[in-house]
């Protein structure tokens, strides 16, 4: 029985691709995690400053960005967030100064920044 449970548990990991990657500093500090299908980024990846802080969280499908992405300060204060769209800067981002002022919104359409 025992037998037969390793060989399953074997045949599932086959037959699922996805895996969690882990990337690291030099220093050993973690500086990125996300899920991986067929060797490509999909789903949330989340990058760190060498300090450990957040530095960014997006959204990837297929290796290219696609939905939902923040970038923050070392500080932990919101820099940038938007959504991106086949790999490209699609729709609303909003950008903030190191104090979490609003400084400007830009409209993107394909990768492309739309004058008002």
């Amino acid at each position: 029985m025992k037998k037969l449970f390793t060989v399953c548990l074997f045949a599932i990991s086959l037959m699922a691709p996805a895996q969690i990657q882990k990337e690291y500093y030099d220093s050993g500090t973690l500086k990125a995690t996300g899920d991986t299908y067929n060797g490509r980024a999909h789903g949330e990846w989340k990058i760190y400053y060498e300090s450990g802080k957040l530095m960014s969280v997006t959204e990837y499908r297929n290796g290219e960005t696609e939905g939902n992405s923040k970038s923050y300060y070392e500080n932990g204060v919101l820099m940038a967030a938007g959504t991106h769209k086949n790999g490209k800067q699609h729709g609303e981002w909003k950008y903030y100064d190191a104090d979490g002022d609003l400084e400007e919104v830009v409209q993107y359409k394909n990768g492309k920044a739309q004058d008002d």
